[in-house]
């Protein structure tokens, strides 16, 4: 089990393979599940991702403090010609109530230079009447700061799901490398045994000398073909070693288990899970409330800005009366069309945005239908590609008897085995678009990080 947590964001990894640590320079072999654990703990953007994260966890718990109480000190002192140095010293306290109001309690002490020595209490509450008035209204900037942080950790989601997907991409790019090498390598081996036979059957009379100017062309072609195999394994390697932030010298080699066919998925039921579980959708739903509230606040800024304000003040020293006031004010702005094109501005936004989820739900479920087409079409073109891999080894089996028994040529039998290569390679691609059909499915629905049990939730949750 892999525990990845950084300020406050946890992803958890629980692979079933142990996990190994590269030692420089050496041999690695990783299974899949080790490979993605390796690129959760060393990934360089992941790491960046999570340093974000802590900012934005921050910036949200001040925004949770809209309606905490803050106070403050203050102190001053001052000099005047002809007269005697004065100085003073306060205190007050504010909070904020969901209203739109403002309760605030403030003392103020002289320290010197006052005859009297009176200090005052001062108790205030003011509270907008119209313009910003209301809890829907004066917990607006806290309900988008909430949405904004449910978008952070969809998009960080997002973020890790993309090193899994790259990690995965890079990992199967190097098993389908070594399988070309290995079949290149066979190839090859084919090739020179059988340059080996006509010489053989040259020698015997059997065959004619210039045939074998066809097996010695095979030959160079079965080397150039392997140099560019191990060139694309060297390249291959090199991918999964830089995701995984390991020694560029190491050499990963990957540890591979049967393919096991995923069961079907109904097309409309794959649809719900895109829906239920896409980051991108979800993104886009937190995006129309966010603009529902932005065209709130602009709404609410079109009327006038009257305010109440009441307050009750009482010397410290005793004996005088407590002295009370209470106001209106009224502003009326004139020849200020701002907060028209403000609300013009809102409307458009929330215009755009239920727009763009009705096109997002088209194009998610266009694109969940083009992946489970994938997937069923990869399926079936590994089926058919073993089999035509199956039928070209024998039919390059009885090409080597006929070319045994004079009733065949050297390049009757290049021909087959060039097939056979090319089937070989075929049956190597099947499988890699079937488990990138797979992968793009996972993508599409918005369930990698469920598939490979990848738990990214926020700790003490």
């Amino acid at each position: 089990m892999l525990l990845v947590a950084v300020a406050g964001l946890v992803v958890l990894w629980t692979s079933p393979g142990q996990g190994q640590e590269a030692v420089p320079g050496g041999r690695l072999e990783l299974t899949l599940d080790d490979a993605i654990a390796l690129a959760l703990k060393n990934n360089r953007g992941l790491i960046d991702a999570r340093v974000s994260r802590t900012i934005q966890k921050f910036a949200l718990e001040l925004t949770e403090e809209r309606y905490w109480p803050t106070a403050s000190v203050s102190s001053s002192a001052r000099v005047r010609k002809g007269g005697d140095p004065t100085a003073d010293a306060s205190v007050s306290t504010s909070l904020r109530v969901p209203t739109g109001g403002q309760l605030s309690l403030g003392l103020s002490e002289p320290l010197a230079g006052r005859g009297d020595g009176s200090g005052t209490v001062t108790f205030g509450f003011s509270q907008p009447l119209l313009r910003g008035f209301g809890i829907d209204v004066d917990t607006a900037p806290l309900r988008t700061a909430r949405l904004g942080e449910r978008g952070a950790v969809l998009a960080f989601r997002e973020t890790v799901a993309g090193v899994v997907d790259s990690t995965i991409q890079a990992w199967r790019g190097l098993a389908q490398a070594r399988r070309s090498l290995a079949n290149s390598e066979a190839s090859f081996e084919r090739i020179r045994r059988q340059l080996e036979i006509n010489r053989q059957l040259i020698e015997a009379g059997e065959m004619a000398e210039r045939e074998i100017l066809q097996s010695e062309a095979d030959v160079a072609r079965g080397e150039l073909a392997l140099a560019q195999s191990r060139n694309n394994l060297f390249q291959a390697n090199v991918a999964l070693v830089d995701i995984l932030d390991l020694d560029s010298a190491t050499v990963v080699q990957p540890v591979e288990t049967p393919i096991v066919p995923r069961p079907a998925i109904p097309v409309e039921e794959a649809i719900e899970t895109a829906l239920d579980h896409s980051p991108v959708y979800a993104q886009a739903l937190l995006g129309k409330e966010i603009a529902e509230i932005g065209l709130r606040i602009a709404q609410n800024n079109q009327l006038w800005d009257l305010s109440l304000s009441a307050n009750a003040s009482r010397p410290t020293g005793g004996g005088a009366p407590t002295d009370y006031s209470a106001g209106l004010q009224l502003t009326v702005p004139l020849w200020d069309r701002s907060p028209r094109l403000a609300l013009m501005n809102a409307r458009a936004a929330v215009a755009r945005a239920e727009r763009g989820l009705r096109e997002l739900r088209q194009s998610l479920a266009i694109a969940v239908r083009q992946a489970v087409y994938s997937v069923e079409v990869g399926l079936r073109q590994i089926e058919l590609a073993r089999e035509a891999r199956r039928l070209t080894e024998e039919k390059l089996e009885i090409e080597r008897s006929k070319l045994r028994q004079g009733l065949s040529s050297t390049f009757q039998l290049s021909q087959f085995e060039q097939e056979l290569t090319g089937a070989q390679d075929a049956e190597i691609a099947a499988l890699s678009s079937y488990e990138n059909a797979l992968l793009a499915l996972d993508r599409t629905l918005g369930t990698t990080l469920e598939t490979w049990g990848i738990e990214v939730g926020q700790a003490g949750q």
